[in-house]
């Protein structure tokens, strides 16, 4: 397939709709894969002055590289496929999706989109048909996937964002809501269960309003009072549908029935207020609320993140716990891993440009050069240690750090070939580069001893990571009593004898996270202001490592 065109009078006609089929996205198609069903895509005819479906992928047919690029150098992101058919799309996407997520050859990014699909899927085919318990208990298993996904990832709000659709469909905001939720309540550190009971009930908590006249849902205008009405009527009768279902916990259907609820007593159903109203439905009110003001609608535009949360703390403040409007402030607007800078599309280096490459199955960082490189295609590495050129095989990811012109840059990608004399590694060019900011933002590992003390308690620990701004700690459980005062946000004093110098560093600050495994637990600390003395020890020493990293 060279070109989307069809015939000499028809063209794709990338705005338009099709009736009567159910729209898919061109980037839930696997490569490599049998495709379930026949595909289309809107053509205009001018000769009947019509938009018709033309068939573009056939039923059993493998899908290509070759597919891929063609859709994307003509700005295709949607195809459509037949209503009947779509119960075996959603099997082939749910299937690929679990062997996608197992692969370590996916990236993360990669995989929470591969989740985050096959959510709008079934919750698109939940809408469009009426409810049942198979697609309640699939829903309910990709939930469970995407929380061990979520629990192994360092994912930023950010990234979601531009996962998203910005157009409001209720197929879509649902599943956004329970996306951007369940990282949210990973962020306020809720353990599996909780996270997973967040997600399920999220996922269907806007199931009222398939009951709902679109013609109300999608008014242009200000709704009167008797649309508001039946407008408000939505969390009640999902509630009692799922309720009837048997398939929902007590809590889950809470967020269906409670969502709308506001802090001060303003909203609806049952006008709850504070602490009255679950804690689950008041997590959901606010990421619900925020999606809802960063989607475009047919009576609204959307706006920008920041200007949404601005609006959420000034405006609408009554209507959330401030507490945690706080921490989804915090967590919308967490800067990415403390070591990425800017983006880049190209990579900036010459030929012969020492290379540190680690191939993520392997522990061992490789020391090579750059020797060829095609914009957007490929790069050739020249590794300088010939001894595990035989372990490597093509889909590896890999890991680049490298310094060109006084810049840090880094990035991921895959292994496409290797040869063995000499020991060559080609690449796939990668889709974006990382300007690594290492004065200001790096976590370097480190092994440091140290001591803490929390509440006059002491114990010897270990920083395992650190940077300017904070520091992460590890503590073996000795039976020691500090144990009982180590909790969020409590103050903590880090006493820290740093390499080369005489005296030890004294590091005020806040424990802000507490981990546990095993026999060890792993505290998040944020430092206070430190002093001018002290804040130059410590900088000197962080810049001192980075030395070493160099």
């Amino acid at each position: 397939m060279g070109t989307l065109q069809i015939e000499a009078d028809c063209y794709f006609s990338p705005d338009a709709d099709l009736p009567g089929f159910v729209p898919v996205k061109v980037r839930s198609l696997f490569k490599g894969a049998t495709l379930p069903c026949d595909f289309y895509f809107p053509s205009l005819f001018e000769s009947e002055e019509e938009i018709r479906p033309d068939k573009v992928l056939n039923k059993g047919e493998i899908y290509t590289e070759e597919n891929e690029r063609t859709f994307s150098n003509e700005n295709v992101d949607l195809l459509y496929i037949e209503p009947q058919d779509e119960t075996e799309f959603l099997k082939y996407l749910t299937s690929q999706m679990r062997e996608a997520i197992k692969s370590k050859g996916e990236i993360g990014e990669k995989k929470t989109q591969f989740l985050y699909d096959s959510l709008e899927a079934l919750v698109q085919r939940v809408f469009r048909e009426n409810l049942s318990d198979s697609s309640i208990l699939l829903g309910i298993s990709i939930i469970e996937d995407f929380v061990d996904h979520i629990t192994s990832v360092e994912t930023n709000a950010a990234s979601l964002l531009n996962l998203f659709s910005r157009d409001y469909y209720t197929f879509s905001h649902c599943a956004q809501v329970a996306t951007l939720g369940m990282f949210f309540c990973n962020f306020l550190g809720w353990n599996k269960p909780e996270i997973e009971d967040f997600g399920i009930g999220s996922l269907f908590h806007d199931f009222g309003k398939h009951l709902i006249n679109e013609d109300i849902l999608n008014k242009p205008g200000k709704l009167n009072l008797k649309e508001l009405d039946i407008i408000r009527q939505h969390p009640v009768a999902g509630y009692q549908q799922l309720k009837k279902a048997d398939c929902l916990s007590k809590d889950q259907l809470y967020i269906v029935l409670y969502h709308h609820e506001a802090a001060d007593g303003s909203g609806y159903p049952d006008g709850l207020s504070g602490d009255g109203i679950p804690l689950y439905a008041r997590v959901a009110h606010i990421v619900d609320v925020f999606d809802a003001l960063t989607s475009h609608r047919t009576y609204k535009k959307a706006i920008s993140p920041q200007d949404s949360l601005a609006l959420m703390k000034t405006e609408m403040l009554g209507s959330f716990d401030e507490q945690l409007l706080t921490e989804f402030t915090n967590f919308i607007q967490k800067k990415p891993s403390a070591s990425q800078g800017d983006w880049d599309k190209e990579i900036k280096a010459g030929i012969g440009t020492p290379i540190l490459v680690q191939f993520e199955p392997l522990a061992k960082k490789m020391r090579s050069l750059l020797v060829g490189m095609e914009l957007n295609q490929y790069l050739i590495l020249r590794l300088c240690d010939s001894s595990r050129i035989g372990k490597l095989r093509p889909g590896m990811p890999l890991i680049v750090r490298y310094i060109y012109a006084g810049e840090a840059y880094g990035f991921k990608g895959t292994v496409w070939e290797t040869v063995y004399e000499p020991p060559l590694v080609v690449c796939r060019y990668p889709n974006q580069v990382e300007k690594l900011n290492l004065r200001c933002e790096l976590r370097l590992e480190c092994f440091l001893p140290a001591e803490i003390e929390v509440e006059e308690k002491t114990s010897r620990c270990v920083l395992a990571d650190v940077s300017y701004k904070g520091c992460r700690i590890s503590i073996k459980d000795d039976g020691t009593d500090i144990s009982s005062c180590i909790e969020k946000d409590k103050p903590i004093q880090i006493s820290a004898p740093l390499p080369g110098r005489n005296e030890a560093v004294r590091l005020p600050g806040w424990i802000r996270n507490v981990e546990k495994t095993g026999d060890c637990s792993y505290l998040g600390v944020q430092f206070a202001e430190l002093s001018k003395h002290t804040s130059g020890q410590w900088k000197a020493f962080i810049d001192d490592m980075i030395e070493v990293a160099r």
